[in-house]
C-alpha cells in the first residue's frame, strides 16, 4: 500500500510542480510584452492586400481547391472571413482596453498604499519597466518589410 501511496503522491507533486512552471512561464512572457504590442492602435490594412496575409489566400486556395468552390461561394467566403476578422479585432481592442485599465487600476491601488517618497521610487520603477520593455521590443522583433 505504501509504494501506491508514494506513487500518487509523486505524481500530483509532478502535476502542480509543471503547472507552476508554466504559470510562471507564461506570466512572465505576458508581463514582458512591450506596452505598445499590448494595446493595438490602427486596425490591420484589409486582408488580401499586396500579399500581407498569405495565409490567408493560401486557405481560400486550399478550400477552392478540395472542395471545387464556385466563383460565388468564393465571394462569400472571403466576405465571411472579412467579416470575422473584423470582429476578431473588435473583441482584440475591447480586450486590450479593459486591460489597459484593470493595470490602470491596479498602478493607483499601489500608489495609494505608498508612502510620498515610495510613489517617486514606484513612478520611477514605472519609467524604467517601460524603458526595458521599448528595448525588448526592438531586439524581439524582426524588422518590418513594408
Amino acid at each position: 500500500m505504501k509504494p501506491l501511496r508514494f506513487s500518487v503522491a509523486l505524481q500530483l507533486f509532478v502535476v502542480f510542480a509543471s503547472g507552476v512552471l508554466v504559470g510562471g512561464l507564461g506570466y512572465r512572457l505576458y508581463n514582458s510584452l512591450p506596452a505598445g504590442r499590448q494595446t493595438m492602435k490602427a486596425p490591420p490594412p484589409p486582408p488580401g492586400r499586396g500579399g500581407r496575409f498569405p495565409f490567408r489566400e493560401r486557405y481560400v486556395q486550399e478550400m477552392r481547391e478540395r472542395l471545387k468552390l464556385r466563383e460565388e461561394q468564393v465571394r462569400r467566403l472571403n466576405d465571411i472571413l472579412e467579416m470575422t476578422g473584423r470582429s476578431v479585432w473588435d473583441a482584440k481592442r475591447r480586450q486590450d482596453t479593459e486591460m489597459k485599465a484593470l493595470q490602470d487600476r491596479q498602478q493607483a491601488q499601489i500608489r495609494a498604499m505608498l508612502d510620498p517618497p515610495q510613489v517617486t521610487e514606484y513612478e520611477k520603477m514605472l519609467r524604467e519597466r517601460e524603458e526595458q520593455m521599448k528595448l525588448n521590443r526592438g531586439r524581439s522583433r524582426p524588422p518590418r518589410h513594408d
